[in-house]
């Protein structure tokens, strides 16, 4: 399992839309065969005959991926609440900043003063989350209006994390957590925005350097809010209103 890209049929129901995607495939084992892709992808010989006759035989493959395929949908429309693991989330912000800090973290603790927030702030959104589960644990399965709420909540938290104004010089991509590189448009990113931001800035001269960064850290105020709203769609909205006022 990994991240999702951006340069396929899903790209603009996540990237776009906000809305939880899964890109899952019947593949060759990659140990074996050092290939990024099999030879005929995308061309004019990937024919239904080529198809049927040499890369899938009977499309038995095929078949497999369809049934994989129908009984995730039947899950999803069949389960009381929607079975979206969010600890699975909180988990995977806290490996994107890992990352990140293992990537540019001398780089950024020495130009932001805030930089140190980010850990903060996942760390409040999975609070967030084992309280939001805890409160699914010990729910009244047979209140459909409780039901109603939990699952609408789940539906929202991917969209918590899109941004109406988009990625840095790029409007139309508009999840920041999960995008295309913009030097690679088919592999995912973590924190894409920033780290495109951050791409040679370096080697930057006066006054541009200093316009990158000015940048940098507007693009970070940005993430840092996205993740608490997301922690926000996660609380119980009575509590969270009194919370507030």
């Amino acid at each position: 399992m990994g991240s999702l890209g951006a340069g396929s049929d899903y790209a603009p129901m996540l990237h776009v839309a906000g809305i939880t995607a899964v890109d899952f495939r019947y593949t060759y084992d990659s140990n074996t065969y050092n290939l990024g892709s099999y030879p005929l992808y995308h061309t004019e010989y990937e024919t239904f005959d080529t198809m049927e006759r040499l890369v899938d035989r009977g499309f038995e493959c095929s078949r497999a991926v369809a049934r994989v395929g129908a009984e995730i949908l039947r899950t999803l429309a069949d389960s009381l609440i929607i079975p979206f693991n969010v600890s699975d989330y909180a988990w995977r912000l806290d490996v994107m900043r890992q990352q990140l800090d293992d990537d540019f973290g001398a780089l950024l603790s020495a130009n932001l003063a805030n930089y140190t927030n980010l850990e903060l702030a996942i760390r409040s959104f999975t609070d967030d989350v084992k309280t939001f589960e805890r409160a699914i644990a010990n729910m009244d399965k047979k209140d459909p209006m409780a039901i109603r709420k939990v699952n609408d909540q789940l539906l929202l938290l991917e969209n918590a994390f899109l941004d109406s104004a988009g990625l840095p010089d790029r409007p139309l991509k508009k999840h920041l957590l999960f995008a295309d590189s913009m030097n690679d448009a088919y592999a995912g990113s973590s924190f894409p925005g920033l780290v495109d931001l951050l791409f040679e800035i370096d080697l930057l001269k006066e006054p541009e350097k200093s316009e990158r960064w000015r940048r940098v850290e507007q693009h970070f105020s940005v993430l840092l809010n996205a993740i608490q709203s997301a922690g926000f769609t996660l609380r119980d909205v009575v509590d969270f209103v009194e919370e507030q006022y």
